[in-house]
């Protein structure tokens, strides 16, 4: 019997930022990360943030829960890693997206 799974598409956005970006990150923007089996579509972000969120990205396309209280279980925030000049990054399933993709195997 083939197991099935959804992928679920992850917001991305900006919700605070402080100092100096120098990837030019603003408190407002937004992309949309979906998986597309053997080549997930990253969006322009940062590269020194990026590595900090792929993990959740992953647990939130695929359904996983966070092993610590979330506000609803499918939100989480993710800091860069420059403690001088923070970027904060919300990310959240989009559950009812009628773009999640289903696999079977």
């Amino acid at each position: 019997m083939a197991e099935e799974y959804i992928a679920y598409p992850v917001e991305i956005k900006v919700i605070s930022q402080k100092g100096y970006c120098g990837q030019g990150h603003k408190v407002g923007e937004e992309w949309v990360w979906t998986f597309e089996l053997g080549n997930p579509k990253t969006p322009d972000i940062c590269p020194s943030v990026l590595p900090a969120m792929y993990r959740n990205l992953w647990l939130l396309s695929f359904g996983g829960t966070f092993a610590w209280p979330t506000p609803d279980g499918d939100t989480c925030h993710i800091v860069c890693p420059d403690p001088y000049n923070p970027v904060i990054f919300e990310l959240k399933r989009l559950k009812d997206a009628e773009s999640h993709v289903r696999y079977s195997h």
